[in-house]
């Protein structure tokens, strides 16, 4: 018997440290002027949790659950970043880039209409 999707584990309340500020202010920088941004570095540092926390990763994917009975209204925080959040793989070759990436991009462009 399918009893939906499993439950979310809560997460710690996210910290913005000066870092994130930093992150922040790189992502608005690369918003206005429609530049594409790389961010590369040491593991454990908190590129991916800044950009989760920048694009509402957490409450878009609570929202996009597969086969929801009723689909809700796209949360706030999505709707304020009209960001897409995408990590490739390490060994990604240019060719899954360059469908993964539009592919995320069209379902946020989707929800929003």
């Amino acid at each position: 018997m399918n009893l939906g999707p499993p439950p979310q584990h809560p997460r710690p309340p996210f910290q913005l440290t000066r870092e994130h500020r930093r992150f922040t202010e790189f992502a608005d920088a690369v918003r206005a002027h429609r530049y594409i941004g790389l961010c590369w570095g040491s593991p454990g540092v908190g590129k991916t949790l800044s950009a989760r926390h920048y694009a509402g990763a957490d409450d878009w994917e609570q929202w996009q659950l597969p086969f929801p009975e009723h689909l809700d209204p796209v949360p706030e925080r999505v709707l304020e970043s009209r960001t897409a959040f995408f990590t490739p793989t390490v060994s990604a070759s240019v060719r899954e880039i360059g469908q993964g990436l539009p592919r995320v991009c069209q379902q946020i462009s989707y929800a929003l209409d």
